[in-house]
C-alpha cells in the first residue's frame, strides 16, 4: 500500500504534465503563421487591419475649417474609423471620421473664426484609426494650409 504523500505527488505531477501539454499546444497555435494575406495573427482572427492615409500634402482653408483629403487603406469590406487632429500652435483641432475601405474622402476639420490668418502655415496632422482589438494605428504628416 502506498502512502498518501506518494499518491499526492503522482497526482500533482500528472496534472503538471497535462498543463504543460496544453501550454505547448497553445504556443504552437500562437506561433503559427497568419492566414494568407493577413499581416498578423490578430488580423486573421479579428478582421482586417485598416489605416487612414493623407491623400494630399495640402489642406484647403474654407468655411471655418480645413478640408483634408484622406484615403482608407484596406479591404473594401472594411472601414476606417477614428479621428484626424490638426495642431496649429498650441491648439489641437479634431474631427471624427468613418471612411469606407478603399475610398478617398474629404474631411473638414473645424478651425474657428480666425482661420484666415493661417494661410501658408504648416500644421502637423495625425490620423488615428481604431483597430479590431482596441489599439490604434497612427499616420503622421505635416500639411500646408492654403
Amino acid at each position: 500500500m502506498r502512502s498518501t504523500a506518494t499518491r499526492q505527488r503522482r497526482t500533482s505531477s500528472r496534472a503538471l504534465a497535462g498543463l504543460g501539454a496544453a501550454l505547448a499546444a497553445l504556443l504552437l497555435v500562437a506561433a503559427a503563421p497568419p492566414a494568407a494575406g493577413a499581416e498578423s495573427l490578430s488580423e486573421g482572427l479579428y478582421g482586417p487591419s485598416m489605416r487612414l492615409t493623407f491623400a494630399d500634402r495640402d489642406a484647403r482653408l474654407a468655411g471655418g475649417g480645413a478640408a483634408v483629403s484622406v484615403r482608407c487603406v484596406g479591404p473594401v469590406r472594411g472601414s476606417c474609423i477614428g479621428t484626424v487632429t490638426l495642431r496649429i500652435g498650441r491648439v489641437a483641432h479634431e474631427v471624427s471620421f468613418a471612411v469606407p475601405g478603399g475610398r478617398k474622402q474629404r474631411l473638414i476639420v473645424p478651425l474657428g473664426a480666425r482661420h484666415g490668418r493661417l494661410a501658408k502655415r504648416r500644421a502637423p496632422a495625425v490620423a488615428r484609426t481604431m483597430q479590431p482589438l482596441g489599439s490604434d494605428r497612427r499616420q503622421r504628416r505635416v500639411l500646408r494650409l492654403n
